[in-house]
């Protein structure tokens, strides 16, 4: 019986090549998009699962209450950690984690080597008692115990190393201004988890540098800048713990706080909600972006395509089923029981599903790299998703065919012989569905292109919006090494001298990278708990014309005889933004001359402002613009960046003439050049990467809906061959009988036009919330949207409702 089943679900896919050939490629493109889609939201959810014992494992997040605004990091304090594991016998250990500071780039040597690294971590010798990544090579239990030891990953032994042994190797590593001799101790495997602390380097913590640095800090109230995780003897006390946590914050710190008006609290966060549910600013470990509102709508966009595939196999299986109404009455009348219908039309649904998810296998073979390209990731078909990729198709195999199979299925099959033999109309029921299935696919792709132009829309309005300072002519120099900051002031003065440059000046951090430090400040009259929190920038002269910041009111740095800075932190002289002024409520005219105050504990610190400069966005168009304060480094050995305005015309010249000098006088790090526009454009990674996978799913989305489309004119066309033929007969033109046949569509498109506008609407506000800086949505994108999908939806089934309008009506009644 089955394989009856089978040859005649085979015989009417070759009979009905147009409807199979459709079935099977809209099925198989929304079922592989689903696949692809499902394969990088399973690589989001492995992240910690590596890890023994990982529900045990919680980090420390800090949250701030200034300004009566509340702020979380990532991170705590340095002796916060240990702090908490000497003083509460629940935590087994623990262990800190920490970029070096100011670092984009490591440079690593080897002999006569040098690599740039950015992946590196400062990390306990604890490290691998609470994350035990397996080694390779090496003694886990005593890896990371002796001083100026590193750990280096499997892909970056091979790269240094190839097939030798690294173990006992020395290397130098250079994080910013700061370096070390580190001795290899062992080989990190490539995980088989991904998880947010994978690096290529951990540098032990006793080092020199940062990590000494870190190791010698003993204030709890200040510098949140390590990472910091607790490994507890049982994760049920978690709240507990936490419980405890402001008594000993008070203790160790509460006046400094008290003193400074903030307040400071100690949370603890799930490693297995890390990765995406960390709706906090990024940790001193650099935490991979990750975030579960993404997941929803890659999710969302997957069950959309799958959804629009499956309303396309239902929509022709429902359109051909009511033209096999007589065979269903025949067999019922020559006793099939109705059970061996339901089989036969689920068989041969399954029949077509099969076919499909066979073609959408190999369409994810094809696609897979392109798709990793995209979302900046390296995902496979291995032995561990593979069991859960081949359920998860099965399931969408199973649904599919009880989808598209159950009306002609239940439906057709519980019908009376008598009442169909006697011809009496069956297909009120599946027009009806038909039409709601159809204003359902148009629905979602209307949303769809309505979303991508609003998307579209912001992200030119991110990239040509004034960002406050010279976006297209700066060029960034980093200073990676102490020899390299060392010479500033000689690079500085050569670079000037050279044709094609313009200014030249340094700082701490040029727009769109990262702040390492905040100061709570109070203005004259006020008291230590009524501070205003200032992101702090140090500067050299000339920085604000270089960048083209413009000074409003009052004067820039001056530099002194020998180049020596007059307008240190020693003489208490500083520059301050718009939004410092609105903030203290120091009008404009007042504000040269003022004076505001930094007291971080006992010591109270006096400054002066001689200048105030016109608001800019130091950070991306998702956060709104803060207080500001620059100041003029004392000294001048220690910036990280070099910054010059260039001719573009000549930047060829002027680079390799940059070049030269530089590898005259620095020999441990090579010369870089960044543009600060190329800089900003990381800024929006995701939601040029959002943009790229819906443009990609809506033309999908769009081409499944008009195979669809395609499909039930075809049938139409079929169905009212006589009519048309006599329509011919009276007169009626071409145009007229195009009209007739795709009104019904059209008409069906408008509604799913006028009920995607206001779910357009809202949604699309919901995601524009995430900037501080947007665009205002307008009804000009849904008309855009909705003329899209009307004029592609006419084309299509005005191709094939021409080709019945243009045939012959002798040849139309012959065939009758």
């Amino acid at each position: 019986m089955l394989k009856n089943y089978i040859v005649i679900a085979l015989r009417l896919l070759v009979k009905n090549k147009v409807f199979s050939l459709i079935n099977i490629l809209g099925l198989s493109a929304g079922v592989a998009c689903c696949m692809l889609l499902t394969l990088y939201i399973q690589d989001e959810f492995n992240y910690e699962k590596g890890f023994n014992d990982r529900e045990k494992i919680f980090r420390v997040n800090t949250t701030f209450i200034r300004d009566g605004v509340e702020e979380t990091v990532a991170s705590a304090s340095p002796p916060i950690a240990p702090g908490l594991a000497q003083a509460l016998p629940d935590i087994e250990t623990f262990t800190r984690v920490m970029k070096p500071l100011n670092t984009e780039v490591n440079i690593v040597r080897y002999q006569d080597k040098s690599f740039f690294e950015k992946n590196a971590f400062l990390v306990d010798s604890t490290f691998l008692d609470v994350f035990p990544y397996p080694l390779l090579e090496g003694n886990a239990f005593t890896a990371l115990d002796a001083p100026s030891s590193v750990l280096l990953s499997q892909h970056l032994t091979e790269k240094i190393f190839g097939r030798q042994s690294p173990l006992d190797e020395l290397l130098i590593i250079n994080s910013g201004t700061t370096s070390d001799t580190f001795r290899v101790t062992g080989v990190v495997a490539t995980p088989v988890f991904p998880s947010h602390l994978d690096a290529d380097i951990y540098m032990n913590m006793n080092s020199d540098g940062w990590g000494r640095w870190v190791l010698n800090q003993t204030t709890w109230a200040d510098n949140n800048i390590v990472g910091s995780y607790l490994k507890l003897r049982d994760p049920s006390v978690a709240k507990t713990l936490e419980a405890k946590f402001p008594q000993l914050v008070a203790m160790h710190a509460g006046e400094v706080l008290k003193q400074s008006g903030r307040q400071k609290t100690l949370k603890l966060q799930a490693l297995d909600r890390i990765r995406l549910y960390s709706d906090i600013r990024k940790s001193a470990s650099d935490e991979r972006a990750g975030s579960i509102t993404y997941i929803y709508i890659i999710a969302t966009i997957g069950i959309f395509i799958l959804l629009l595939a499956c309303i396309n196999f239902m929509n022709l299986t429902t359109a051909r089923s009511a033209q096999r109404s007589g065979e269903v009455g025949i067999r019922k009348s020559m006793g099939a029981f109705r059970h061996n219908l339901i089989r036969q039309f689920l068989g041969e649904s399954m029949v077509i599903v099969l076919f499909a998810l066979a073609v959408a296998f190999v369409i994810v073979l094809l696609a897979l790299p392109s798709f990793n390209s995209v979302m900046q990731k390296q995902l496979s078909l291995n032995s561990n998703n593979l069991p859960f990729m081949i359920a998860a198709t099965l399931v969408i195999g199973v649904v599919t065919t009880l989808l598209a199979g159950s009306y002609p299925a239940f439906f057709l099959s519980s019908l009376k012989p008598a009442h169909i033999l006697k011809g009496k109309s069956l297909a009120g029921g599946s027009q009806w569905l038909r039409k709601t299935l159809v204003v359902v696919q148009f629905v979602i792709t209307i949303a769809l292109i309505s979303s991508i132009i609003i998307i579209q829309q912001q992200l030119k309005y991110i990239q040509s919006k004034s960002l406050g300072f010279n976006t297209s002519q700066v060029v960034m120099i980093p200073l990676r090494t102490a020899q390299a900051a060392a010479q500033y002031t000689s690079l500085k003065t050569s670079f000037e001298a050279l044709s094609g440059v313009g200014t030249v000046s340094a700082t701490s951090s040029i727009p769109s990278t990262p702040l390492t430090r905040d100061w709570g400040i109070f203005k004259q009259g006020a008291t230590s708990d009524q501070t205003i929190t200032h992101d702090i920038v140090n500067v050299d002269a000339d920085y604000f014309k270089t960048m083209g910041i413009r000074l409003i009111t009052g004067r820039d740095f001056i530099v002194g005889q020998d180049n020596v800075p007059t307008d240190t932190v020693s003489t208490t002289k500083i520059v301050v933004n718009e939004s410092s002024l609105k903030a203290f409520g120091i009008p404009l005219e007042n504000a040269v001359g003022s004076t505001i105050y930094f007291q971080p504990g006992a010591e109270r610190y006096e400054f002066t402002v001689i200048g105030v400069v016109k608001d800019f966005h130091q950070f991306s168009l998702h956060r709104q613009i803060r207080p500001m304060l620059f100041i003029l480094s004392g000294n001048r050995n220690f910036f990280p960046y070099l910054a010059a305005t260039v001719d573009m015309v000549s930047y060829a010249q002027v680079e390799a003439a940059m070049k030269k000098i530089w590898n005259e006088r620095i020999s441990d790090a090579p010369f870089e050049s960044i543009f600060v526009n190329d800089n900003i454009k990381t800024l929006y990674k995701a939601e040029e990467r959002t943009s790229t996978i819906l443009i990609i799913s809506t033309t999908i989305a769009l081409l499944i809906s008009c195979l669809g489309l395609y499909g039930l004119s075809v049938y139409v066309a079929e169905r009212k061959t006589k009519e048309i033929g006599i329509r011919k007969v009276v007169g009626a033109s071409v145009q007229s009988i195009i009209a007739m046949l795709s009104k019904e569509y059209i008409r069906l498109i408008a509604i799913a036009f006028a009920i995607s506008v206001p779910l357009g609407y809202y949604f699309m506000n919901r995601w524009l919330e995430n900037f501080a800086y947007k665009i205002d949505v307008g009804v000009s994108v849904f008309l855009i949207s909705g003329a899209v999908s009307f004029i592609v939806a006419w084309l299509t089934i005005s191709f094939e409702s021409f080709r019945a309008a243009s045939k012959n009506p002798v040849d139309t009644f012959r065939s009758q």
